[in-house]
């Protein structure tokens, strides 16, 4: 399971009031990391945002976070993996597909130290600017993210 997802499914139950969206939107004005339960529900479609360019064990780190979403939810949400697209093409034709994906995903789910990443940070900044809920792995689990010796 992806380091911080199962401290999150052990946070607590959320209620049905939280899944207000006038509450959301207060939750995102101020800066709050949103709750993956209160992002998450049933039929969601998750696109999940990380570093891919230069880590070499990219397709395992991404298998594993859908797994661990997967898993949280039973198989209920619809996962959009961008490790899963072929190989061997431009950063040009990468987020032109990504971009679209998470232009129509539900909710973001940002692996550990995506912050690192280019791609990861535009795909992200889109989100936010479109109001599309982010969840940042260990942030979300209570965590700081130390990526390279530097915290997030």
């Amino acid at each position: 399971m992806a380091r911080g997802v199962g401290m999150v499914a052990a946070a607590g139950v959320v209620t049905e009031e939280l899944l207000d969206s006038r509450i959301r939107k207060r939750s995102e004005k101020k800066g709050r990391i949103l709750d993956i339960k209160f992002c998450f529900k049933k039929g969601t479609v998750i696109y999940l945002a990380g570093s891919i360019t230069g880590v070499a064990d990219y397709k395992e780190r991404f298998a594993r976070a859908e797994f661990a979403v997967r898993s949280l939810f039973d198989g209920q949400v619809k996962v959009w993996n961008p490790a899963k697209l072929p190989a061997g093409k431009s950063k040009r034709w990468y987020m032109r597909r990504c971009l679209q994906m998470v232009l129509g995903c539900d909710a973001v789910y940002a692996q550990r130290c995506w912050w690192l990443s280019g791609g990861a940070c535009v795909e992200i900044a889109l989100a936010r600017y479109c109001g599309i809920p982010v969840v940042q792995e260990d942030v979300a689990a209570g965590g700081k993210e130390v990526c390279d010796g530097v915290v997030n």
